[in-house]
């Protein structure tokens, strides 16, 4: 297996397609023959040429693994690849999520659980317990299940229509489970997904007074921080003291990576 590591300067390197894993109706991994190095959390910038460059989540490094979700052009073109094409990648880019305490509760909705294999594999390597509770509207927009099973850990299933697990929002199980934690102080919840997801999950955190690290969705373009394309703010009613690692009402997802509020 060929090991690529990307410099300092970002340029594009090139990819193949070793395999693809179709994860669902709209979502494949794509397994590719070179390893690249990379922390979870991190993402990097997949082009095509003539058609667009969009950034994904890291799912894997060795090999590189980038899981997508066909919901638009470039990504309708990258599911009619087959193995033995080639893309091209910027990356890795952004800040990836830090090991913090002896429990860790791993929340993904939708595809974002695509990042979150990817960093139970190495918080158990660390000796940390992992819990991983998965959201999507039905069984069918789930992802990474058969997968999450093979790892020692314990997993939550959640579905709006039922279809699969605990009916329900993902926050249900994911509150009990920190009610019955030895040591809240101790933990920390680690989430990928939509904004709406995001904001229940810091509330729950909040409430409970628990360390989070949040990785937001946005548009992103230059994957630096310059163009300033994937700014998040919060809503007013968003408050956090000013002494938490990364608390701010506005900042570039590229740049600054998951939100992380250690208590």
């Amino acid at each position: 297996m060929e090991k690529t590591i990307l410099n300092k300067e970002k340029r594009s390197h090139v990819f193949t397609i070793d395999r693809i894993r179709h994860e669902n109706e709209m979502t494949s991994s794509f397994i590719m023959k070179e390893s690249l190095e990379g922390e979870p959390g991190q993402f990097l910038l997949l082009w095509l040429p003539g058609v667009g460059e969009k950034p994904f989540s890291i799912a894997g490094t060795h090999p590189l693994v980038v899981t997508v979700a066909d919901v638009g052009k470039l990504t309708h073109e990258i599911h009619a690849l087959k193995p033995g094409d080639r893309v091209w990648i910027r990356g890795p880019f952004g800040q990836g999520y830090q090991a913090y305490g002896t429990d860790a509760l791993l929340v993904g909705g939708g595809y974002g659980a695509s990042p979150l294999l990817f960093l139970a594999q190495a918080l158990i390597e660390k000796g940390i317990r992992v819990q991983v509770f998965l959201g999507a509207r039905t069984k069918d927009l789930l992802i990474l299940k058969d997968q999450f099973e093979e790892l020692p850990l314990k997993m939550y299933i959640t579905t709006n229509d039922g279809s699969c697990g605990i009916q329900g929002f993902v926050t249900v199980p994911l509150e009990e489970s920190i009610r019955n934690l030895p040591d809240p102080q101790d933990a920390c919840v680690y989430a990928c997904g939509p904004k709406g997801m995001l904001m229940g999950i810091d509330a729950l955190c909040e409430k409970y007074n628990i360390a989070r690290q949040l990785s937001w969705e946005a548009i992103m373009r230059c994957g630096m921080g310059l163009c300033g394309n994937c700014k998040i703010e919060m809503p007013d009613t968003w408050e956090e003291p000013p002494d938490k690692p990364c608390s701010k009402k506005a900042w570039l997802v590229c740049r600054d990576g998951p939100t992380s509020f250690t208590k």
